[in-house]
């Protein structure tokens, strides 16, 4: 441990705290703690590199031996556990991601994987996979690819090749930082690629390549601590400033300055953190931050999966400290014996990097053969699925065929009255509940969001209906002509966040009805005093007088398989509790 910089021990530390009670739902803007990684990343691989062409002996195959023996064994046990956990425990849209995570998992491209299939870090979704977090390995391991080939190259080009290595990684910041900034049109590209994120690599390669050229640390402990509490502030406080990239480059620029002074406090003899016990548990915390950092939203995603996503007190108690405990059992158990294990020993090196290549060509074959059955590993009667036949799980594409069948124009005059339906895949739930009430003698079209035509259709409409996840407020410019015809609103539904607790607490206690989300029963409340006789309450016709919804339909059939959109038992059962027919022919 004396070779280790406390300073950023404790820093890291708390970035970790940060991260964990981020994926836990506390704090909104913990997810900077990753950026504060990154930062210090290229500070500490800089000072190896550097320090290891000091001494003439730098390896390009022993660096990368180095990072992935540092790398690759816990990624493959936290992907080992997810996979077994989730074949009991997840219903198969949630398995079906996990196999894909998994396989970007241990190929360290699981950045790419996100990026294609999920797109937004901050969809609500992403808080239900075991495996989403892994994006950051993806993108630090493809930066300690890239990153040496930087150093041997101005090393063969100069004999003052730290200042041309100091131009070069100037450069690269500069063109990275613009990009980040610049590029608004995608922000996942922002998130998951490395072209955004090289700006934090290469500031932290900076300080430590200036530090060696002899920049001089400034400042003393009490500026030191102003910076942790600007941190902390930064990192904790949940205020009204949401700029999030001018949030992340703050997080940044404190990094770097916390980087610079903690090698002049490192010189303070004074300074020992042992002192404070607080301090202590944060350095141990920051020592253990990659094995606290993988656990962490396995344990989560696995506990809102199982057990709850309504986290309560207790709740919130059980899985952060679970977070914790498995980390740092995880760091003294696995992480700090591997490490120990295979220092200066090439040849256990190389047995611990090819069992990890073997077992990672197992997962890949594993994950890759059930993704291909759409996730489906037993039956499931809840949601009509039978192994045998895993393409009959297609919730999805019930709800998707909409698009292809109904998005046309309006016939020419044929007697049938002409309905049209408006919005997004709620619209699409709308027109699957219609289909199977089997009204009779209408023309139904489906108008995806606000399409060139939507005004050509509105005209020829007799009837309309506006179904769309989110408030009314997109189609304003429409509805003075919406509300010439027979319009109605049709309301929120979610159902929960994640299906699968439903799921599971059912198949364990026999309950098969869920507390209504109160978020959803004051949106139906306040557009529905709005709309009066126009608006159509789906959660109302499913829920009790307790507020308990009827997730199940009488038969036992789950009514929806994410949480938000209907199965085909769903728009079967919200087509016997809703009297279409008689909205349409009233």
């Amino acid at each position: 441990m004396q070779d280790r910089n406390n300073i950023l021990d404790i820093f890291k530390g708390i970035a970790i705290i940060a991260v964990i009670l981020y994926h836990a739902g506390v704090f909104t803007y913990g997810y900077l703690g990753v950026d504060m990684f990154l930062v210090i990343g290229g500070y500490l691989i800089t000072k190896s590199i550097m320090r290891a062409y000091q001494k003439g002996r730098f390896s390009y195959w022993d660096y990368i031996c180095n990072r992935l023996v540092r790398l690759w064994p816990m990624a493959v046990g936290i992907v080992i556990i997810s996979l077994a956990v989730g074949y009991f425990a997840m219903l198969p849209d949630a398995y079906k991601n996990t196999c894909e995570t998994a396989v970007g998992s241990v190929t360290f491209t699981n950045n790419f994987v996100q990026y294609i299939t999920a797109g937004n870090y901050w969809d609500t979704s992403n808080d239900f996979k075991p495996l989403m977090h892994t994006w950051y390995l993806g993108i630090i391991f493809q930066f300690y690819v890239i990153y040496p080939l930087i150093f041997m190259i101005c090393h063969q080009c100069s004999k003052n090749y730290v200042r041309l290595n100091i131009t070069v990684l100037s450069a690269i910041f500069v063109c990275s930082l613009l990009f980040y900034i610049f590029q608004s049109t995608n922000t996942a590209l922002n998130f998951y690629m490395l072209p955004a994120r090289l700006f934090e690599f290469a500031l932290g390669g900076l300080i430590a390549l200036k530090s060696l050229i002899g920049m001089k640390s400034f400042g003393g402990r009490r500026l030191l601590y102003l910076l942790f509490l600007l941190i902390l502030i930064l990192l904790f406080v949940n205020s009204s400033f949401n700029v999030n990239k001018v949030r992340l480059l703050m997080a940044v620029v404190l990094t770097s300055f916390i980087i610079v002074y903690s090698e002049h406090c490192e010189e303070d003899t004074n300074f020992n953190p042992s002192k404070l016990r607080i301090l202590t548990v944060l350095t141990i915390f920051g020592v253990a931050s990659y094995s606290l950092y993988l656990w962490h939203q396995v344990i989560l995603a696995f506990y809102r999966n199982i057990v709850d996503d309504d986290f309560t007190f207790w709740s919130y108690l059980i899985t952060i400290t679970l977070s914790l405990v498995v980390g740092l059992l995880s760091y003294k158990g696995i992480e700090q014996p591997l490490a120990a294990y295979t220092k200066n020993n090439r040849r256990r090196k190389y047995l611990v990097l090819g069992v990890c290549g073997v077992m990672s060509l197992g997962i890949i074959v594993f994950s890759v053969k059930y993704y291909k059955t759409q996730g489906v590993v037993r039956d499931i009667p809840e949601l009509e699925v039978c192994l045998n036949e895993p393409r009959t799980y297609a919730p999805q594409d019930y709800n998707a065929r909409i698009s292809q069948l109904y998005s046309k124009p309006f016939p020419s005059d044929n007697g049938k009255k002409n309905v049209l339906v408006v919005g997004d895949s709620y619209a699409r739930d709308w027109i699957n509940i219609i289909l199977e009430s089997e009204v009779d003698s209408i023309n139904l079209i489906y108008s995806q969001d606000i399409e060139s035509d939507l005004r050509q259709k509105i005209e020829k409409a007799d009837i309309i209906f506006v179904a769309n996840n989110g408030a009314i407020d997109k189609y304003v410019d429409y509805l003075p002509a919406m509300m010439k015809k027979r319009f109605y609103r049709v309301g929120h539904k979610i159902f929960d966040r994640g299906i699968g607790g439903i799921y599971n607490q059912t198949r364990m206690t026999g309950d098969y009805t869920h507390k209504e989300p109160a978020l959803i029963s004051e949106i139906n409340t306040n557009e529905r005093m709005e709309f009066d006789g126009m608006y159509i309450n789906l959660m109302d016709s499913i829920c009790d007088s307790d507020g308990r919804l009827s997730m199940f339909t009488p038969d036992k059939k789950l009514i929806s398989h994410d949480g938000l959109h209907l199965t085909r038992a769903g728009a079967k059962m919200f087509a016997d509790c809703i009297n279409v027919q008689r909205i349409i022919k009233n």
